[in-house]
């Protein structure tokens, strides 16, 4: 798996420092003469053994701490003492092993000759010499107490849901002398998880009670993994990585926080070539469904189960399962109850049982979802499809009626149901109200994949909604996925909206669709049609509202922007302001603002063009405003870069790109690899500037950006001149000013012939060299970029003068 490996992703330990900083405090404690025990506790796959091997590794480099430990799950429950006397035999034996760190161990006591003669214990010997009991566990407890006293020992006891009653009463008589002795034990203790089975079900459920009462262990118990943290794991799994926005959502989603299934979908989407390798970097393939990893993560655990517990299921819970297999996570205990047929009773006690079963789980109070044995689709492919319809349809009507369910989860959960029935009306309309929920707290993918449902419902029946409605959704579709990347589902999304005007529909509709209309044409490099729609919009001043006007203006300031007029692009922008500001828009007015400070950064002005990120940054924040946010830090890198303060630089484009990332905004995700790739090409980090570089690349192809893949190919030359690789470097940069040129980007075209001037200096051609930089000269003098052609005045001066390149890396602006 190109280095990755089951074992290797079972090493990664993230979200645990609150549990390493407990167990690191106990042991400090013990070295110093405090002993303890520590109860690891969690259910299977939590990451129990993982923590503790973490915590071992830093323990062991302590100098002379000694190591003793034993799996519970592979001892045999007729010799309860054989784990421990396994532990004693080794500490008995590792000076031979490792005398840096163990210390020898002799059996004590005068009662000892024939072990002390043979040199080793076995349980034959261990059982005849008496049959009390007790003996026993004074000579293993005296074993373990003296190893102590003569370096800190620690105890690893593993699987401890496996030992017998007699080890678990042994355990309790070992933590009854510990407190003065320099002993860690550490023992974990595999339990399900909450609502499943309860401590005083459990056979050593008393002596955990009284070592609790007595205060003997300290427990730590080892949650799920938040999304943050899974999301950390996958990062430290594919450190050169760049997954679809929604495919790490789906994987952290699935694995539900347990580290265990994390690592088997990682595993099964590497074996099964969902994720593969491209230059060293790992990207997944589309269209990898949810509900096929679902069923792989669970395959395993389901046929017996499946065959053995479902087969005797009452009616009753059978109907709540099937229920439930329908209903989005997490399951509604009482909206369950309302549905199933059967008495309240009969019915909490039924779910009560398939909790006991692990069929399901409980999640929080009256929450629940399926257990490790059952998938939702396993259940769903057996329901008749007429009766699936009546199911969604009682479950929505249910939710409309219920008081328990309220906000964002009750509009999703209308939307999931009613789109799974035939009544076309009510699906349209909760789809639509979701993706308004789900742009409203920026779930980006989430609202896409809601509008996706409703567009289609459009297409089997066109009159589910009134045209109003209809192209209302459209606009909203065009706008979502230009900022998500899908620019021709984009363009598509607005003409379906053109085509749906008539003289019935109000004119400010159309307003809406030529403005998004624009603004996707922007997206694709296609500035005069752009610019078209855009003044057509002015021209006709019909129901065109101060938002509309500011929302233009805006537009053909950025078009302004990259055609590099940056005079009309600044008055755009401030008129466009002015408008915003009296509209009361706050998100505009701090997108306007934000272009207004890239204004100021390319013209030289840094200081104003951070004075003016600091006005939008408040406004951004206060809305919540994460795309926002993103878009700033993106500029203020772009600021620091052109100061030449390249780690600043790094540090905002990082920022930027958590965000980009997370929400799936491809185009400025792939805008900030750009920039973050020539930023690491000055931190002299080459081999992370080719990444970033490559995966900018792969990302421009898919969006079609043609005036990002001018910039790769510009940024690409100069890796490739770095490395003195003179050919490859001039057939990028030539290639940038190809691009540059036909999009009438003079600003692109001004770097890249400074880069083909450095370049030519580089090889020896004197002549070439001089025509380049002198060409940048021009373009930089026509665009009022005085500092820019005084450098490289500067550089022609110092070059006629000594013939040789004057700077490694180029100053130009990015």
């Amino acid at each position: 798996m190109a280095g990755i490996t089951q074992q290797s992703l079972g090493n990664i330990l993230v979200g645990r420092e609150r549990e390493l900083s407990l167990l690191r405090k106990t042991w400090q404690q013990a070295r110093q003469g405090s002993g303890s025990l520590v109860l690891i506790t969690g259910e299977e796959g939590i990451g129990k053994k993982a923590l503790v091997r973490r915590f071992v590794e830093g323990a062991l480099r302590d100098e002379g701490a000694i190591l003793g430990s034993a799996n519970f799950a592979q001892s045999n429950s007729c010799e309860p003492y054989a784990p421990f006397l396994k532990i004693v035999t080794k500490l008995q034996h590792s000076v031979s092993h490792d005398t840096s760190n163990l210390q020898t161990v002799c059996v004590p006591g005068p009662a000892n000759a024939s072990f002390q003669q043979s040199g080793n214990w076995d349980l034959q010997s261990l059982y005849s010499l008496q049959a009390e009991r007790q003996l026993v566990q004074q000579r293993l407890l005296s074993s373990v107490l003296q190893a102590s006293q003569e370096k800190p020992l620690l105890i690893e006891l593993s699987d401890m849901q496996s030992a017998s009653i007699t080890a678990w009463r042994f355990l309790h008589y070992l933590c009854e002398s510990v407190s003065e002795h320099s002993l860690l034990i550490i023992a974990s203790l595999q339990q399900a998880d909450t609502g499943t089975s309860t401590p005083k079900d459990l056979p050593y459920s008393d002596v955990l009670q009284r070592m609790n009462r007595e205060g003997l262990l300290n427990k730590i118990d080892v949650g799920r993994l938040d999304p943050a943290d899974a999301r950390d794991a996958l990062r430290v799994a594919f450190p050169k990585s760049d997954f679809s926005g929604g495919f790490v959502p789906m994987l952290v989603e699935i694995a539900d926080g347990i580290p265990a299934h994390l690592v088997k979908l990682v595993t099964l989407a590497v074996g099964k070539n969902f994720v593969y390798q491209q230059d060293e970097i790992w990207f997944n393939r589309d269209g990898v469904e949810r509900e096929l990893l679902l069923k792989l993560l669970r395959e395993p655990n389901e046929k017996q189960p499946t065959r053995k517990i479902l087969s005797k299921l009452t009616a009753t819970a059978r109907s709540i399962l099937e229920y439930a297999a329908i209903t989005p996570k997490p399951i509604d205990g009482a909206l369950l109850v309302s549905v199933v047929d059967g008495r309240r009773i009969q019915i909490i006690k039924n779910l009560a049982r398939l909790v006991e079963n692990q069929l399901l789980r409980q999640i929080g109070e009256d929450k629940f979802w399926f257990g490790p044995f059952l998938t939702p689709s396993a259940l769903i492919e057996k329901i008749a499809p007429d009766r699936l319809l009546s199911m969604h349809r009682e479950i929505a009507a249910a939710i409309e009626t219920s008081e328990r369910i309220a906000g964002p989860d009750r509009t999703y959960r209308l939307a999931h149901h009613w789109s799974r029935t035939n009544e076309h009306g009510q699906a349209f309309r909760y789809l639509s109200e979701a993706a308004k929920v789900a742009i409203t707290n920026f779930a980006f993918l989430e609202a896409r994949h809601f509008i996706q449902q409703a567009v289609c419902i459009l297409d089997i029946k066109p009159d589910a909604a009134h045209k109003e409605d209809a192209v209302r959704l459209l606009t909203q579709a065009a706008w979502l996925t230009r900022i998500l990347g899908y620019w021709g589902e984009s363009k598509e999304y607005c003409s379906r909206a053109r085509r749906l005007m008539d003289d019935n529909v109000d004119d400010c509709y159309m307003n809406q669709v030529l403005i998004q209309e624009g603004l996707t044409h922007f997206r694709r490099n296609d500035w005069g049609q752009a610019r078209a729609a855009f003044e057509h919009c002015l021209s006709s001043r019909i129901c065109l509202s101060l938002f509309d006007q500011a929302m233009i203006l805006n537009g053909l300031g950025s078009l302004h922007f990259e055609m590099s007029d940056y005079k009309k692009a600044n008055k755009c922008f401030e008129e466009a302001l002015d408008l915003a500001n009296t509209a009361n828009a706050t998100r505009l007015k701090a997108n306007i603002i934000n272009s207004l400070g890239a204004v100021k950064n390319v013209r030289g002005n840094h200081v104003q063009a951070l004075a003016l990120y600091s006005q939008c940054i408040p406004l951004f924040d206060g809305l919540g405003d994460l795309p926002g946010m993103a878009k700033v830090y993106h500029n203020i890198g772009m600021t620091y870069a052109d100061e030449c303060n390249w780690d600043e630089a790094n540090k905002f484009y990082g920022k930027s790109l958590k965000v980009s990332d997370e929400m799936g905004l491809a185009p400025l995700k792939s805008t900030t690899f750009l920039n973050r790739a020539m930023a690491l090409l000055h931190l002299k980090k080459f081999d992370e500037a080719r990444e970033y570089n490559f995966k900018a690349h792969r990302l421009l192809q898919r969006l079609g950006d043609n005036l990002g893949m001018a910039e790769y190919h510009k940024i690409q030359g100069v890796i490739e001149r770095h490395e003195s690789r003179w050919q490859e470097a001039a057939g990028h940069l030539q290639e940038a000013s190809k691009q540059f040129e036909s999009l009438r980007n003079q600003l692109g075209s001004a770097e890249t012939a400074y880069e083909l001037g450095q370049l030519s200096i580089e090889i020896g051609e004197h002549d070439t060299a001089v025509t380049w930089l002198k060409q940048a000269i021009q373009s930089y003098s026509e665009l009022g970029l005085e500092d820019k052609v005084k450098m490289i005045n500067t550089i022609l001066q110092n070059y006629h003068q000594d013939k040789r390149p004057v700077a490694p890396f180029t100053e130009a602006n990015q």
